[in-house]
């Protein structure tokens, strides 16, 4: 005979009585330790999955479920926690035979505060302006922005929200795969960002917050939103981000940890498929941050270097595009690279065709097709010599997926240049 069934006879309980009755009595002294936590407070809350609560008290408890209240940058804020990713004494508080790993408890989305914009900087360059962000992984702090601020740059300024410029870094780092860099800090910094876990957390419909230099107006603002795809390299959001943002993180809305980076806008689709859909609006991508990536180490130098080299060969490709619109010769596009041999090549052109246009002979069209190809067989001249210097094979992933393209483009340039210099022979 069993152990229980002969404690139950010597009791006057059936066995399965004697069972419920401790079960029941298990319950009821779990309840009452739950109850004994309202009211309690820490020191300090830290969570299994790396969140700190600063002198929190608990202020409700319901299910696995704990709800605390603590302040954060001078402001009031809560917060629900599972008794999993609690201190180590939550866990035995469990439901009987329910697992006692974290589970994600998702709590109210609140505006990121003080403590979050200090994290955020701008970056000045002499191409542009944009935003990055200070944060910690892997127990180092780091400046990460997105790879596409810092290309082309020759100087580069990196500023607090209080004014103070960080210039003390270490390791530069370029991921191999992502519109993304990240530059290790040096230097002292007050409450850097905490990256999100690399286990995946961003799902769709969850709230962030874009924060970021819009406009380029030196000034950190934050935009709500929320998660409207998820892909394996990158997320789709619909906060409100514009040029200027890019490079600054896209924060979750509850833990104000760093999900992603935000990188790039696809411009509205205006065709007849794309109506009435989230298609035909702009739309805003972010690489992610939750999830591992490989990190080339680079001189940050040479990295510039390679941006340079890129540089140039995107404005030959641009200024390829305006010489064959001669309704684009006077337009502030061209006024863009001023100073550039071609720019100079359309201007002499166009003062050519000015002054003889305003003599008593004119400009005959032999002599104005003669003139315009002769441009055209300059400029696909200086593309040969351009690209037989241009070696992208060793540059980073960025620089080489960025120099990918812009080879394509030359060739269909080159293509449409010959076909137009056959037309005006």
């Amino acid at each position: 005979m069993a152990w229980a069934a002969c404690v139950a006879i010597a009791s006057g309980e059936t066995a399965e009585e004697k069972i419920d009755r401790l079960e029941r009595s298990n319950e009821a002294l779990r309840k009452f330790a739950l109850d004994g936590l309202v009211g309690r407070r820490y020191e300090e809350i830290k969570t299994k999955d790396g969140t700190v609560y600063p002198e929190p008290v608990v202020v409700d408890v319901s299910g696995r479920v704990v709800r605390i209240r603590y302040e954060e940058d001078g402001r009031e804020s809560t917060a629900s926690i599972d008794l999993g990713n609690g201190p180590a004494e939550w866990s035995v508080l469990l439901p009987p035979g329910e697992a006692s790993e974290a589970v994600v408890v998702r709590g109210e989305a609140t505006k990121p505060g003080q403590k979050v914009a200090k994290a955020i900087v701008v970056i000045e360059g002499d191409q542009g302006v944009g935003t990055g962000f200070l944060a910690e992984s892997e127990g180092k702090v780091y400046l990460y922005t997105a790879a596409h601020v810092l290309s082309g740059n020759t100087r580069l300024a990196v500023k607090l929200q209080n004014g103070r410029k960080i210039t003390s870094f270490g390791k530069f780092e370029a991921s191999d795969g992502a519109d993304l860099v990240r530059l290790e800090v040096t230097e002292e910094v007050d409450s850097p960002l905490k990256v999100a876990s690399s286990s995946g957390r961003a799902r769709e419909d969850m709230v962030v917050f874009a924060a970021g230099n819009a406009g380029g107006g030196g000034t950190v603002g934050f935009e709500r939103g929320k998660i409207v795809g998820v892909g394996a390299e990158s997320i789709e959001i619909d906060a409100d981000v514009i040029q200027g943002n890019s490079g600054g993180p896209i924060l979750d809305g509850v833990t104000h940890e760093v999900l992603g980076v935000v990188t790039h806008l696809i411009a509205a689709r205006l065709d007849h498929w794309a109506k009435e859909t989230r298609y035909s609006d702009v739309r805003r991508f972010g690489c992610r941050l939750d999830r591992k990536w490989g990190w080339q180490d680079i001189a940050i130098g040479r990295f510039l270097g390679e941006g340079q080299k890129l540089k140039e060969v995107t404005d030959l490709n641009e200024l390829f595009i305006i010489a064959m619109q001669p309704s684009e010769w006077e337009s502030s596009r061209l006024s863009d690279f001023k100073g550039h041999i071609v720019e100079k090549e359309i201007r002499a052109l166009q003062d050519w065709i000015d002054d003889k246009s305003g003599s008593g002979t004119g400009v005959s069209e032999a002599d104005r097709k003669r003139k315009v190809a002769a441009l055209f067989t300059g400029i696909q001249s200086s593309s040969r010599a351009q690209l037989r210097a241009f070696k992208p094979d060793r540059y980073v992933w960025f620089h080489r997926e960025m120099a990918e393209q812009a080879m394509k483009l030359r060739e269909e340039l080159d293509k449409a240049c010959n076909e137009a210099v056959d037309d005006l022979r």
